[in-house]
């Protein structure tokens, strides 16, 4: 398995797909939820942390994309990055469709009162963290030099 995360792409910053690293924490997590059950939350407190959790994930992953879009670079990791966007949530981070991905996960954990899916998505963002995120660094560092390095020192990594 560990051959997936140090298979090299040639022009691609991105490997594996964050989203199936999300969904692969999402599982662990159901898997675990499976094996040992644990509710912790009402189902009052499922809805009114849950949902807007859950919808948060989703503006900010859209707000993102469109800023992306916006700058004539795509989101999707089929395709390279074009161009550097330090504006609108990437002024703030560097990754706000990881945390994007974060919250709406640890969302759909509280709305269905699942907790070890909450621990599925702390692994997987771990793995976007040191795996992804370093794979992206490298790759925007060799591809924008200096200007990257400025934008780096200025915009945390996750907030």
């Amino acid at each position: 398995m560990l051959w997936f995360f140090s298979m090299t792409i040639p022009d691609r910053e991105h490997v594996p797909l964050p989203p199936l690293v999300y969904g692969a924490g999402v599982l662990v997590g159901l898997g675990l939820d499976w094996l040992v059950p644990v509710r912790l939350l009402s189902a009052t407190a499922q809805a009114w942390i849950g949902g807007p959790l859950i919808v948060l994930g989703l503006v900010l992953a859209l707000m993102a994309a469109w800023e992306l879009k916006r700058r004539d670079t795509s989101p999707f990791h089929h395709h390279p990055t074009t161009t550097l966007v330090p504006h609108g949530l990437y002024a703030h981070s560097r990754n706000p469709i990881y945390v994007a991905m974060a919250i709406g996960c640890i969302g759909l954990a509280v709305a269905f009162d699942r907790a070890w899916v909450v621990a599925g998505t702390a692994i997987a963002t771990l793995v976007i963290d040191r795996v992804v995120i370093a794979r992206e660094e490298a790759f925007l560092d060799a591809r924008f030099g200096e200007a990257y390095r400025d934008y780096k020192a200025r915009v945390r990594r996750w907030v």
